[in-house]
Parts: structure tokens; C-alpha cells; sequence
């Protein structure tokens, strides 16, 4: 019985959800893993969409993918070797992204919308995030807190606005900003590293 026990832990899910909402409610995908190697994959399209994913322990990965509107994504991974990815698009997206242990990778991209918000926090070493927001009114807003923390910034459209706290050792940003709106915060504690550029 231990033995089966075992072995069913180590096979854990491989989550495929797509759904295509049509109310102004949207649909909910509401996932949660334990366990080493999961993966979940949700796709969504329509209205009001949310997507929520919860993993814990080693090896999992979490690949979200919304086209449509107002539609939102939520993602908490704690453990070793974690992976997530949001790729939204159309008006008003909203990510958040929480990873908390070591050696993390984030990335998320919103496109083809009118305001993009995304809030990511990383707790742990080796911390890796990448966002890209195209559109009007993006707001990025993004802390490391932990050890070589990387973070890759691009904002292109009209109202940007940044907020990059990365505290530890050896941290880098390269920071991208064009259109109107501009603002930008950055704070670096440790090996300290950023290049910014803003305007054409």
C-alpha cells in the first residue's frame, strides 16, 4: 500500500482546462496541486474569466492563456523549481503572480488591450521574472526578495507606470519604457545592476 502511495505521488496531474465564456461573469478555473512534476495548462476566451492556481512542492509548472476581456489571473506556487506563465490578451487583464522558494521563473505577457496590470512577487534564490505589456495604462509592479534576481521589464503604449523593488544579493534589471506616461521606481539592494531606458 505505501508503495502505491508513492508512486501515485509521483505521477501527479497534468491539468488541461479550456473553457470559453460568454456571460458577463466569465468562468472560474480553480486549481490546486501538491506533489512533484504537476502541470497545469488552463485556456480561457470570453468575458469575466479567472483563473486561480495553487501549486506546492518541486518541479511544477503553471502555463495560463486568456484572450478576451477583463479576464484575470492568479497564481501561488511554493516550493523548488517552479514555473509560471500568463499570456493574456484584450482589454483590461489583470495578473498576479506569488512564487515563493528557490529557483523560480515567471513570465508574463499582456497584449492587445487598453490597460495591463500585473503585481509579482518572488521570495527565494535564483528568482527570474519577464514581463511585457503592450496597450494603454499598463502598470507593472514587481519585488524579488531573495538572491541573482533578474528582472526584464517592457512596457510599450501610452500610461506606464513601474514600481521594482529587488532586495538580495546580485540583482539586474533591464527596464524598457516607450509612449506618453512614464513612471518609474527602482529599487536595488546588493550586486545592483539597471539599465533603463525611456522615449522612442
Amino acid at each position: 500500500m505505501e508503495q502505491f502511495v508513492g508512486r501515485k505521488l509521483l505521477f501527479q496531474l497534468c491539468v488541461l482546462l479550456i473553457s470559453y465564456g460568454s456571460s458577463i461573469a466569465g468562468d472560474l478555473a480553480d486549481v490546486y496541486q501538491a506533489g512533484e512534476d504537476n502541470l497545469t495548462v488552463v485556456y480561457q476566451e470570453g468575458e469575466g474569466n479567472q483563473a486561480q492556481v495553487s501549486q506546492y512542492q518541486v518541479r511544477n509548472r503553471s502555463d495560463i492563456t486568456q484572450v478576451g476581456t477583463a479576464n484575470r489571473v492568479d497564481i501561488l506556487q511554493n516550493g523548488v523549481d517552479l514555473g509560471a506563465r500568463g499570456n493574456l490578451s484584450g482589454p483590461g487583464p489583470r495578473a498576479e503572480l506569488e512564487q515563493i522558494g528557490i529557483g523560480n521563473t515567471a513570465q508574463v505577457g499582456q497584449s492587445i488591450g487598453d490597460s495591463g496590470y500585473v503585481d509579482l512577487l518572488q521570495s527565494g534564490m535564483g528568482n527570474e521574472a519577464l514581463i511585457d505589456q503592450k496597450g494603454k495604462g499598463q502598470t507593472a509592479l514587481l519585488q524579488q526578495i531573495g538572491n541573482e534576481n533578474y528582472a526584464f521589464i517592457e512596457e510599450k503604449g501610452s500610461n506606464h507606470y513601474a514600481v521594482v523593488g529587488q532586495f538580495g544579493d546580485a540583482n539586474f534589471l533591464d527596464m524598457k519604457l516607450s509612449g506618453n506616461g512614464r513612471f518609474v521606481r527602482v529599487e536595488q539592494t546588493g550586486g545592483m545592476w539597471a539599465v533603463i531606458k525611456q522615449g522612442k
